[in-house]
């Protein structure tokens, strides 16, 4: 606003999306990830606004267009010059450079749960778990819901956000989803559908010490390892997303789904390197015969060169073409990876690790994702 004049205006929409208005004019379109993030903004006239990608804790790269950024749904609203510009939360101001919140949380020792060490780090962005969790106001992390069934909220500390009390002995803490609730509106109504915790709201304690928040409408979702599902979002979608590719392309060379969902996961680090973005290529794979199906080549920053393919599907299929007769029957993880590193085709022969090391890693990838597969399945 600008006394009584409109200046920009953000108006949610269904899905995650966000109108923008300059004025009363609408300017554009955000699309959001699945943290909120605004990866591609659109014209009303179907043309591209803004594009950025973003790292972990928001830094924003490969940007396009004009600049426009929204990490997690919060803007730069007093930085946007250089990348490091902080974002702006209700509560706190978050560096995209330093992956941290800039002062330290504003409830003290209250937000600390002596069974989690990460939350005594009153600096920590969402306890280090930035793909996993958002933070609506910059005091706790919440829910999100990407669709896998793993909606939860967390409460950080006794109590939840700490609700009461001057100079008495405080009032009962409210649960954190009644205190994102009751200031997130919009937000919740897209982060957690249809509503978070399962549907209603923890509410906190009465008397003198705080209450401690009810969390029996908790989802907790785990693995057959423990693993915490809403914990490995980021993981559990690239595994979801791929997870037919895969299947079809182990099954031709009699292998299983999670060797090559965790071999890609370990190549890609989760699908987050270049070569997936922009060449469907997780597996890292050359352009050539031995590779069937890619239309073309992309070259990284680094000068290493890759196939195009027309899906990641594609790209499975492509590896068991070349590599399936070295690794068909080897199903099992380990020596699935110790196949990949011996014969004709040396997985591993381009001198950035050991084979040794190579076989260990792949090994504990692909475990990793067999796990995890419990999470979509």
């Amino acid at each position: 606003m600008n006394g009584q004049t409109l200046g920009t205006a953000y108006i949610p929409l269904p899905g995650g999306g966000t109108a923008v208005y300059h004025g009363a004019t609408l300017a554009y379109y955000r699309h959001a990830d699945w943290l909120g993030s605004s990866r591609l903004a659109s014209t009303p006239g179907r043309t591209l606004y803004s594009a950025t990608a973003y790292a972990p804790y928001g830094e924003p790269h490969e940007e396009s267009g004009t600049v426009d950024r929204s990490f997690t749904g919060q803007n730069q609203d007093i930085d946007s010059s250089h990348s490091g510009g902080q974002y702006d939360f209700l509560e706190r101001e978050l560096s995209p450079i330093q992956g941290r919140w800039w002062t330290p949380d504003p409830a003290g020792l209250a937000a600390v749960d002596p069974n989690n060490p990460q939350s005594w780090n009153r600096y920590a962005y969402v306890g280090g778990q930035p793909l996993s969790f958002v933070d609506a106001f910059g005091l706790d992390k919440v829910c999100i819901n990407d669709g896998l069934g793993t909606i939860q909220c967390v409460d950080t500390g006794p109590g939840g956000i700490a609700a009461g009390g001057d100079g008495g002995g405080g009032g009962g803490g409210t649960g954190l989803c009644t205190a994102i609730a009751s200031r997130a509106g919009g937000f919740l109504a897209a982060a957690a559908s249809p509503a978070p915790c399962g549907g209603t709201v923890a509410t906190g304690g009465g008397g003198g010490g705080g209450g401690v928040g009810d969390n029996s409408n908790r989802i907790t979702i785990r693995t057959p390892q423990g693993r915490v599902c809403s914990e490995y979002r980021g993981q559990a979608a690239f595994l979801a997303e791929d997870l037919a590719g895969a299947t079809s392309a182990a099954a031709s060379i009699d292998v299983t789904a999670q060797d090559i969902l965790g071999l890609a996961a370990f190549e890609s680090g989760w699908g987050a390197n270049g070569a997936t973005r922009y060449a469907n290529n997780p597996l890292g794979l050359e352009n050539g015969s031995l590779f069937p199906g890619a239309s073309g080549t992309w070259t990284s920053r680094l000068g290493a060169t890759f196939g195009v393919y027309p899906s990641i599907a594609a790209n499975f299929m492509a590896f068991a073409h070349g590599y399936g007769p070295q690794v068909r029957g080897f199903s099992a993880p380990a020596i699935f990876a110790a196949a990949l590193d011996a014969g004709p085709l040396h997985y591993s022969n381009r001198g950035e690790i050991t084979d040794a090391a190579y076989i260990a890693q792949v090994t504990a990838s692909i475990n990793l994702a067999a796990d995890l597969l419990s999470c979509v399945q």
